[in-house]
C-alpha cells in the first residue's frame, strides 16, 4: 500500500514531469481502489516559485473538466526557519497563521518534536468533516530537524497529507 494515498501501488499508473530550470515536478496519477470503483485523476506539483500555481491550477481544472472529473483540491506549502524555534516562538507563529486565515476554533497538537493544528477557515474552500463533525480545512504544522538545524513550517490544505 502506498503511505500517502492509501491505494494498492498496483492500481496507481503515473506519470513524473521535471524541469529542474523552472523548480518544477509534475506528477499525473490514475487511481483505483479496487476494479469495481470509479477510479479518479490526481494531479500533484512540487514548486519552487509559488507564482506558478495559479496557471498551473486553471490548466488542471480544463483538464479534469474535459474529462468529466470533478476536481479536488489539496495544497500543501513548506517553509523553513534556520534553528530551533522556542515554544513561544511556535505559539506566536501557529497564532499568527490562523489569526491570517481567520481560522474558526483551531485546535492543537504538541508532542516533544513537533506542533500541529487546525481548524476551519472561511477563506479557503472544500472542507472535510473531522471526528467530532466539524469542518476543517487548514492545518499547520512546525517540526525542528537536528540534521539539517531548520524548522519546518508545513501549511497543508484541507489537511497535510505527509508525514512531517
Amino acid at each position: 500500500r502506498d503511505r500517502d494515498t492509501g491505494f494498492d501501488r498496483e492500481s496507481v499508473a503515473a506519470y513524473v514531469l521535471r524541469d529542474e530550470t523552472m523548480g518544477l515536478e509534475l506528477e499525473l496519477s490514475f487511481k483505483r481502489n479496487n476494479p469495481a470503483e470509479p477510479g479518479f485523476l490526481l494531479a500533484r506539483a512540487t514548486l519552487e516559485d509559488p507564482s506558478m500555481l495559479p496557471p498551473l491550477e486553471n490548466r488542471w481544472r480544463q483538464v479534469f473538466h474535459s474529462r468529466g472529473y470533478r476536481p479536488r483540491y489539496s495544497t500543501l506549502l513548506t517553509g523553513t526557519l534556520k534553528g530551533l524555534e522556542t515554544y513561544n516562538e511556535e505559539e506566536a507563529l501557529m497564532a499568527e497563521v490562523f489569526q491570517i486565515l481567520a481560522v474558526e476554533n483551531p485546535w492543537q497538537v504538541r508532542d516533544s518534536r513537533w506542533i500541529s493544528g487546525g481548524g476551519y477557515s472561511p477563506l479557503i474552500s472544500n472542507p472535510l468533516l473531522d471526528a467530532r463533525g466539524e469542518p476543517v480545512n487548514v492545518q499547520v504544522a512546525l517540526r525542528y530537524h537536528p540534521l539539517d538545524e531548520c524548522t519546518y513550517l508545513y501549511i497543508g490544505s484541507p489537511l497535510i497529507y505527509r508525514e512531517f
